[in-house]
């Protein structure tokens, strides 16, 4: 099942200073998630040409538990970098899932 996660960013010194911190334990997950195909694509939501105050991901997962187990030990989720996520299910469009089979 395909999600879309978008986590906001928390505001504040404090928030940044955890934010470059924890930002190697980020990208050891995203990098294990990526090279076992559950994270399909994420990155920074732009404003403009500087990062804005979110990021997204599409995550590949059984169900929702398993999402939620996901969400529950990121490490920025832990420690209040980000203060938002919201999750939505993707239904793609049949063109994408010729593709996606071929992968």
């Amino acid at each position: 099942m395909l999600f879309v996660v978008t986590a906001r960013l928390a505001e504040g010194p404090e928030a940044e200073e955890k934010r470059t911190i924890l930002r190697p334990a980020h990208t050891q997950t995203v990098r294990a998630m990526a090279a076992d195909r559950r994270m399909v694509l994420g990155g920074a939501l732009m404003d403009g040409e500087k990062a804005g105050p979110a990021s997204f991901a599409i995550l590949d997962l059984p169900d929702r538990a398993s999402l939620d187990a996901w969400l529950a030990g990121h490490p920025y989720q832990m420690a209040g970098v980000w203060s938002e996520t919201s999750v939505a299910t993707l239904s793609l469009a049949p063109v994408f899932i010729a593709d996606r089979r071929r992968t």
